[in-house]
């Protein structure tokens, strides 16, 4: 799937090309170019949650005495990539993808 086909799920065409010029399109934390629209992505499109969802079935899987670490960090930081945090690491399975201020969505990827 490409990108500009991910993002119109949630806006319209024209909207997205806006959006990208304002650099108000990010994926994991990255702000997405025009030149990214035609990138393919391999993630389960159907399979998506907003962003506080996906963190309240992350928390209730963290053991209570890490719950303290997982505090200490920028959860957006550890999508899509690699890390030595333990229990930030499930977290690089997943794409995030931001829309403006509000709008964050967590993808899994294939």
């Amino acid at each position: 799937m490409k990108i500009k086909d991910l993002l119109k799920i949630f806006l319209p065409t024209k909207e997205i090309i806006a959006r990208v010029n304002n650099k108000s399109i990010k994926i994991n934390q990255d702000v997405l170019t025009a030149e990214d629209l035609n990138t393919d992505i391999e993630v389960l499109e159907e399979e998506f949650l907003e962003l506080g969802d996906f963190i309240q079935d992350f928390i209730s899987s963290i053991p209570p005495e890490k719950i303290i670490v997982f505090k200490t960090f920028n959860v957006r930081d550890f999508f899509g990539g690699e890390t030595n945090v333990e229990i930030m690491k499930p977290l690089s399975n997943h794409l995030l993808l931001t829309i403006g201020k509000k709008l964050e969505y967590v993808f899994k990827y294939k």
